[in-house]
């Protein structure tokens, strides 16, 4: 047998990513939580969602619910869910409409949609104070449309300002309309379902509609897996690629208007934008979709995708809400079963994490490595455990 040319990788050195407990551990979702999605800016919706004054949509994170709602002047507002009298959930739909005010459905008690102010507290003495008992407010941004919201006491810096190197490739993401929203529950921790949208290194095996489209081996990642490592782990958040993929069946077009572009270039290249923590938009010729995936619990994710179209086209006409999602509805339906297969497969006793792939994984890695500086600001003492070998200062 002939010798090797050079001498095989340790596999101390083979980057695995965190450890296997942060895919099972409550402990590690708590930390997930309290390190990933409280300090941060999170997607929780889109303006064509709140189309008048009253209109309301939630959004949760563990324990805690946050109503979105525009009021009288069209201003998007969000509260805490929750009645400051004895608690009870204002809102119990995912959205609906309130009208004029926020009404408790427990004693009445009302709030403004303006500003959460006790409006009217029926009943109550005549020398009681309403002032002190308001909604509880949570910071919201809108950006081109998405809606934001962030559950820490201090925001970060305007959701624009984190996108502000986003170029669209010439997409004008800001002209298009939402024209489908679908949410689908998972049985697989959060990570999972973002390292599985990260690559295509399963693809062959899994997605034969994908396939049809797109060569899982042309480099999909501006970074090697080096750069990945070191440019996520020093906090980049924010990356954009391009894609030479259609993503639609056959390639065929899904929507006979062209998606907004600042040219009249019918570009056959998608535009990706991936940022922290594991959402990615794809604009393409003509339609955009986002992926956005939520924790639930420790081995339960709900991922939300959201497809839109250009402004003037016509559900119906141009477009069919069925067709315009049939490409991402057979993709992720494939990746549900291999998400929650993976999730099952890591609780058993034999199970220890394997090597990165270094030329076709660089997304993982350079997604764990930020994810790794998150768990180690806010939970120091992780640090020698969770750190991937090519990280750990002996």
């Amino acid at each position: 047998m002939a010798e090797l040319a050079m001498p095989l990788r340790p596999s101390a050195d083979e980057d695995t990513g965190p450890p296997k407990e942060s895919f099972l551990d409550g402990a590690w979702f708590a930390r997930d939580l309290a390190a990933v999605f409280r300090p941060r800016w999170l997607l929780a919706g889109h303006l064509g969602e709140l189309r008048e004054p009253g209109q309301y949509l939630t959004y949760s994170l563990d324990a805690d619910e946050v109503l979105i709602c525009k009021d009288g002047e069209n201003r998007v507002r969000a509260y805490h869910n929750v009645c400051s009298h004895r608690g009870a959930r204002l809102c119990s739909d995912a959205a609906g409409k309130v009208g004029k005010r926020i009404v408790c459905p427990y004693h009445g008690w009302s709030y403004s949609l303006s500003d959460g102010a006790v409006l009217a507290a029926p009943h109550m003495p005549d020398d009681f104070d309403r002032a002190p008992w308001g909604l509880h407010p949570v910071h919201v941004d809108v950006w081109l449309g998405l809606i934001f919201v962030c559950l820490a006491d201090n925001p970060p810096a305007p959701i624009a300002s984190y996108f502000r190197a986003a170029g669209f490739d010439g997409y004008r993401f800001g002209d298009a309309k939402l024209a489908s929203v679908k949410t689908h529950r998972i049985m697989a921790n959060w990570k999972i379902v973002v390292e599985n949208n990260l690559e295509c290194y399963h693809c062959a095996m899994n997605h034969p509609e994908l396939m049809a489209v797109r060569d899982w081996k042309n480099p999909s990642s501006i970074e090697t897996f080096a750069d990945a490592l070191k440019s996520r782990a020093a906090g980049l958040e924010v990356i954009q690629t391009k894609v030479e993929c259609s993503h639609t069946l056959n390639g065929e077009k899904v929507c006979a208007v062209p998606f907004p572009r600042r040219d009249a270039v019918d570009n056959p290249s998608a535009y990706g934008l991936l940022w922290e923590p594991g959402m990615v938009m794809i604009l393409s010729r003509d339609h955009g979709w986002i992926f956005s995936p939520k924790p639930v619990g420790p081995a339960c994710t709900d991922l939300k995708q959201y497809w839109f179209v250009a402004g003037d086209a016509l559900e119906g006409k141009d477009y069919q809400v069925e067709r315009l999602r049939e490409f991402w509805d057979v993709t992720m339906q494939q990746d549900r079963v291999l998400c929650e297969n993976v999730q099952k497969g890591m609780q058993m006793s034999a199970y220890v994490p394997g090597p990165l792939n270094r030329h076709h994984q660089t997304g993982q890695a350079g997604f764990y490595a930020w994810y790794t500086e998150q768990i180690h600001r806010h939970f120091p003492e992780t640090t020698r455990s969770s750190r991937p070998a090519s990280y750990r200062q002996d």
